[in-house]
């Protein structure tokens, strides 16, 4: 009995041991089952990384060698743009070196056309043919257009004497005067003897040939001031001077040009009207008119020949916009032109040159003062006088 009672307390013993063992077991490997679940979920996002890694250094090379493909590209490029850049260069030298011999050869043409053969001849404006066997070296110069250009063309040591209403350059004032531009001092000019006197006038070319002395007679233009060139021609043939005479033309051409550029947007100018004096006023065919038509006004006494004297009443009737004078008081202040607009407006005007009554080199800057005075907002201002 007693047996019995310790087998079974043995076998009871060994089955709690045995259950004890058997929930150690299982514990121990539900405990190593949870720790290998997270490397497997590691090791699957690390090779996804990694294939993703692959994946854009797979498109980083593609873009490489397309990179590559075109830097290679472009050295080709760069290549053949300089090959391009150097035959250019090569051109332009050529061409550079080409220019400098048309260029020496145009001067070398331009100074053989330059070049008077002497003996030349000049028509006169009575039709008798001046000859010159070469340029004459003291010459009296009767008229205020022949002075300027002389002087312009570089060539006034020449002169040795003019008349008394020649006033510019200010160096004329040293020069010697003999007379007025009508009234001449035959025994002065004998007395400076000169190898050519040149006159506008035709009643003083009888005297002077008289005495045997050259006389070269142009009349002074009248109208068509563009021929003030021919007459600059002329002088640099006369003093061998082609060189001085062809950059005065050019100048006065080019004056000219930026004028008529400056205004060309304009359509119709003011009615205008000059005094001179007197109410004396240029019509058509005459220079001044010119200028009105070049700078697109209308000159209220243009259907006048050459200069004349106007009346108060035309003046009131034609009612021109601006008033040019020697003597702005003269309409101003007189009752008889008030209604008139160039005074209603203040637009009376004086100039102070006198560059627009010699045809020459200064001509160019009489009409810019006209045109000063029409288009204010174009050209510089000029005050009311």
């Amino acid at each position: 009995m007693l047996n019995r009672l310790i087998k079974s307390l043995l076998l009871f013993l060994a089955l709690i041991l045995i259950t004890s063992i058997s929930c150690t077991n299982s514990k121990t490997l539900d405990d190593n089952s949870r720790e290998i679940l997270p490397i497997e979920k590691s090791s699957l996002t690390i090779n996804a990384e990694l294939n993703d890694l692959k994946t854009e250094l797979a498109t980083q090379q593609s873009e490489i060698k397309s990179k590559a493909f075109q830097v290679s590209a472009l050295e080709e490029t760069k290549k053949s743009l300089s090959n391009q850049l150097s035959e250019k260069n090569q051109k332009l030298s050529n061409l550079e070196i080409q220019l400098k011999e048309t260029n020496s050869k145009l001067i070398k043409n331009q100074k053989q056309l330059d070049r008077v053969e002497y003996p030349i001849a000049i028509m006169s404006s009575d039709n008798e043919i001046v000859t010159f066997a070469a340029p004459p070296k003291r010459i009296v110069a009767f008229d205020s257009s022949a002075v300027e250009i002389l002087f312009d063309i570089g060539e006034s040591k020449r002169i040795v004497a003019t008349h008394a209403f020649a006033t510019h350059p200010e160096a004329i004032a040293n020069i010697p005067k003999v007379g007025d531009a009508f009234n001449i001092d035959l025994e002065a000019i004998v007395a400076l003897e000169p190898d050519l006197v040149y006159v506008f006038y035709k009643s003083n070319v009888e005297p002077l040939r008289n005495l045997g002395l050259k006389v070269l007679y142009i009349k002074t233009l009248e109208h068509d001031f563009e021929k003030t060139t021919d007459l600059i021609k002329m002088w640099g043939r006369i003093t061998n001077n082609m060189e001085g005479a062809n950059k005065s033309i050019t100048t006065f051409n080019q004056n000219i040009e930026l004028i008529t550029q400056k205004i060309d947007s304009a359509t119709v100018g003011p009615r205008i009207f000059q005094d001179i004096g007197g109410l004396w006023t240029p019509g058509s065919n005459t220079l001044v008119n010119e200028v009105f038509s070049l700078l697109k006004t209308n000159n209220i006494a243009k259907e006048i020949n050459g200069y004349a004297q106007i009346s108060p009443e035309i003046i009131v009737e034609k009612n021109p916009q601006i008033i040019i004078t020697v003597n702005p008081k003269f309409f101003l202040d007189n009752q008889a032109y008030k209604n008139v607009s160039a005074v209603k407006t203040g637009n009376v005007y004086t100039i102070e040159s006198n560059s627009l009554s010699v045809p020459g080199p200064r001509f160019p800057n009489g009409i810019r003062e006209i045109a000063t005075i029409v288009y204010p907002d174009i050209f510089d201002n000029v005050e009311n006088k």
